[in-house]
């Protein structure tokens, strides 16, 4: 779920590219600093199901999207907005 997709711009030039495993890199230190604005305020996150399960992100993300922290705020809607998640309580329509 993480790491595909890393906001690279089709229009830059190639050498601002960022190849996958900075991509991943990149959303890890994301979820790993979402973990630890999440722990201020009392919230556990599992990093690894953050990475693999799109339901359990999206839960994680909508809590801290609910904060009263600006930098969980900020920091869940930046994750969410990376991967395409929906930071509503309704859980996603079924196909």
């Amino acid at each position: 779920m993480f790491g595909r997709y890393c906001g690279v711009n089709p229009y830059w030039p190639t050498v601002n590219a960022v190849s996958l495993p900075e991509c991943r890199a990149l959303d890890l230190v994301d979820i790993i600093d979402f973990k630890w604005l999440m722990a201020a305020v009392g919230r556990k996150v599992h990093v690894e199901r953050m990475q693999s399960d799109p339901e359990y992100a999206r839960q994680c993300l909508v809590c801290g999207a609910g904060s009263a922290q600006p930098a969980l705020r900020e920091c869940a809607a930046r994750l969410a907005r990376r991967q395409g998640i929906t930071l509503t309580d309704s859980p996603p329509a079924q196909a």
